[in-house]
């Protein structure tokens, strides 16, 4: 009980506010490549000029990744899931 109990809640509300977030953003994601198949058709093209089929992308890859990136950061500003839609800074 007490104050235990208390940091358990607040502890318990953010991870559940992160995890809804990072399910809304993967939501937004997906929402727009299925709305825009030319822009999932390009990003799969860049992936595989780039990456090949022979292995998963990694950070390393991302600077040869720019059409993916921006299509990252879109999916971030189109449907913005942050309280009073602040924007986060992405790299």
């Amino acid at each position: 009980g007490g104050r235990y109990s208390t940091y358990k809640s607040i502890y318990s509300l953010v991870t559940l506010t992160i995890v809804s977030q990072t399910v809304a953003a993967l939501l937004t994601f997906f929402l727009a490549m299925t709305l825009h198949p030319d822009v999932q058709r390009r990003a799969h093209e860049e992936l595989d000029r780039v990456i090949g089929r022979d292995r998963l992308p990694n950070i390393k890859d991302r600077e040869s990744l720019p059409y993916l990136a921006a299509i990252a950061k879109e999916s971030l500003r189109w449907k913005v899931v942050t309280p009073l839609g602040t924007y986060h800074k992405y790299h």
